[in-house]
């Protein structure tokens, strides 16, 4: 069995954080400004958690900030298409805000604190 180095480790943790705090910030505003219930502020919520664990934990070898926006965009789709499904008109805004928190999230994590991949 391969170990896991503690860079590996440390990158993960770090952008994992970030990614759930990113996800309280968007559920506080959707649950604050936004007509949608509950379970879809907490969706997209944990979406934005789920961006920074797939940020942590990729492998790709492309610069930091293409690498934030492709992961933030790639996963935010599934609460995108959730909004679109239920019509409140801000699936577009959500894709967008998905792409700045991916690259929010690997600012932090590659430039801010040095955990390279």
């Amino acid at each position: 069995m391969q170990r896991v180095s503690r860079g590996f480790l440390r990158r993960l943790y770090l952008a994992t954080v970030f990614g759930a705090m990113a996800g309280l910030i968007c559920w506080m505003g959707i649950v604050r400004f936004a007509e949608t219930g509950n379970w879809t502020a907490m969706s997209i919520g944990f979406d934005r958690l789920l961006i920074g664990f797939a940020i942590g934990i990729s492998r790709f070898r492309l610069s930091w900030w293409i690498h934030g926006l492709l992961m933030g965009g790639i996963f935010g789709l599934p609460a995108s298409l959730l909004l679109m499904e239920m019509g409140t008109g801000y699936s577009l805004l959500s894709m967008l805000l998905s792409s700045f928190y991916g690259l929010v999230i690997e600012f932090l994590t590659s430039v801010v604190f040095g955990a390279r991949r």
